[in-house]
């Protein structure tokens, strides 16, 4: 048997990168990104960088919560873009 699959592209999506640092400054190495409305969950790298694939639109507001180390460091709504530089509080 032979199965054919058609793929769609989904506009809907997108992959998300950025960093996250403290005060602007000081990078924020294997920090957890949550996006809750999504169950969607990035880390970052030892440059404070992430990427995530989100099923949304450069515009949306969503939850992002960011834990270092077991404790929640920011816990705002973003506004989803292809680059999120954010910053945690000092």
């Amino acid at each position: 048997p032979v199965i054919y699959l058609q793929l769609a592209r989904n506009n809907d999506s997108m992959m998300v990168k950025g960093n996250v640092t403290r005060g602007g400054k000081m990078i924020l190495k294997q920090a957890t990104l949550n996006f809750p409305e999504f169950s969607r969950l990035a880390t970052t790298d030892n440059q404070g960088n992430f990427q995530v694939y989100l099923p949304v639109k450069a515009g949306y507001r969503t939850a992002l919560q960011i834990t270092l180390n077991g404790r929640i460091v920011y816990n705002y709504n973003v506004l989803i873009a292809d680059f999120l530089n954010i910053q945690v509080d000092e």
